[in-house]
C-alpha cells in the first residue's frame, strides 16, 4: 500500500493462493477480482504521512495530513482512530510502545454506539480511495488476531520503514537538480537508520 499503492480489500484465503514458481520463490495469486485498486500517487503519500504523524504522535501533522484526506477540524482524531484501529490514549501515549489490551478492546466496543454519527459521517466525507483502506485495515487485523501476529515491534518497524521511503520516493522525484536528489538520499537513509536504531532500543525494553 505505501510504497506501491495497490491494495487488496478482500484478503483472505478463499481469494488469495500463494504458489511455489519455478525459481522456488514464491507468487501471489488473486482469485478474486472485484475488490482491490491501485491508488493515486499524492493520496498514497498523504496516507504514508499520516501513519508517520500518527507513530510520531504528533497532532499538527495529524490534522493537516487528515484534512488533505478530506477530513476537517476536529474529526481527524476519530479519523486517526479509526486509521490506527486504537483509542485516542493510545495514540497520544504511542501504539508502538503498548500492545492492543483487552480493556481497550472493551472499551472501544462501549465507545462504539456513541459515536456512530461521527463515524458515518467522516466515511461520507473522506477520500474514497479510503474506504478500501479501512476495509482492508479491519481484516488484517483480524487475521493478525486470528494467528497472533503483528503485535511485536517488528511490523511497526517495516510499517514505519514502507511508509519513509513512500514519502522519500516522491521528494526524490519532485527534485530538479542531481544535488537535491543525494541530499533526499541521504536525507531518507539518516531516517531509516533513526528507525532501525529506535526500535531496536524498544525491543530490548
Amino acid at each position: 500500500i505505501f510504497l506501491h499503492g495497490f491494495v487488496h480489500s478482500d484478503p483472505h484465503p478463499g481469494n488469495i493462493l500463494v504458489k511455489r514458481n519455478k525459481k522456488g520463490q514464491c507468487d501471489i495469486i488473486l482469485l478474486d477480482h472485484g475488490l482491490y485498486a491501485t491508488l493515486k500517487e499524492n493520496f498514497r503519500v498523504e496516507y504514508a504521512n499520516l501513519w508517520l504523524s500518527i507513530l510520531n504522535r504528533d497532532r499538527t501533522a495529524m490534522r493537516s495530513h487528515s484534512k488533505n484526506l478530506g477530513i476537517e477540524g476536529n474529526a481527524y482524531g476519530l479519523f486517526t482512530c479509526m486509521i490506527a484501529g486504537r483509542t485516542w490514549d493510545s495514540i497520544q501515549r504511542g501504539i508502538d510502545r503498548e500492545q492492543f489490551s483487552k480493556s481497550e478492546k472493551k472499551f472501544m466496543k462501549q465507545a462504539f454506539t456513541g459515536i456512530l454519527p461521527q463515524v458515518s459521517e467522516i466515511l461520507q466525507n473522506v477520500d474514497p480511495q479510503m474506504l478500501l483502506i479501512l476495509k482492508t485495515n479491519d481484516l488484517v487485523r483480524s487475521i493478525e488476531h486470528t494467528l497472533r501476529a503483528g503485535t511485536g515491534m517488528g511490523s511497526f518497524c517495516v510499517m514505519t520503514q514502507c511508509c519513509v521511503k513512500s514519502v522519500y520516493n516522491q521528494k526524490y522525484t519532485n527534485s530538479q537538480t542531481k544535488i537535491e536528489k543525494i541530499k533526499v538520499s541521504l536525507a531518507e537513509f539518516w531516517a531509516l537508520l533513526k528507525i532501525r536504531v529506535y526500535y531496536m532500543f524498544l525491543s530490548f525494553r
